[in-house]
């Protein structure tokens, strides 16, 4: 496997207020799957549900390949806990969440490496000669999408989170 390039090193949003820690959730791995386009692993996930208290942490990684030469991977940690509250939103009675969430963002691009020099020594070459010209290229688009995407998820979080209760 080829050497990780870290691009973004933790990049934090905390939010203190009211919101719904579920939906939060929710609506965070549906933005970065099928707005974003990435595939989601989750490596952990802990609730913990004592009403009137409610916690959700997860570490998430969001990968996506970005051409053929470098994938974005990003990892996430989603820490959102809080107590129930009721709210009226619009004059409607809402049961929403009092508390804090907040966001964790690392990111890295990784090389793909498709050609074995040992049993493709003309292959090694033509990726070498690649490499050389077009590499340096390649390498600072994947860095400066990958920088772009976390930016993005960290502002469409803000923009979440603010706008529950409105």
């Amino acid at each position: 496997m080829a050497d990780k390039i870290p691009v973004v090193s933790e990049k934090i949003y905390k939010f203190d207020g009211v919101y719904n820690i579920k939906d939060t959730y929710t609506f965070i791995l549906d933005y970065v799957e099928n707005s974003m386009y990435y595939d989601i692993t989750e490596k952990e996930y802990e609730e913990k549900n004592n009403p009137p208290s409610y916690k959700i942490v997860s570490k998430l990684v969001f990968e996506k390949p970005l051409n053929d030469d470098y994938g974005i991977f990003i990892k996430c940690t989603l820490d959102l806990s809080g107590k129930d509250v009721e709210v009226e939103i619009n004059g409607v009675k809402k049961i929403m969440n009092q508390g804090t969430g907040k966001i964790t963002l690392n990111s890295y691009i990784e090389p793909k490496s498709d050609v074995d020099p040992e049993k493709s020594p003309f292959g090694h070459f033509l990726n070498r000669i690649y490499e050389k010209f077009f590499g340096p290229d390649e390498k600072e688009k994947a860095m400066i999408q990958s920088a772009l995407d976390v930016g993005e998820i960290i502002d469409r979080f803000k923009q979440y989170m603010n706008s529950i209760t409105k």
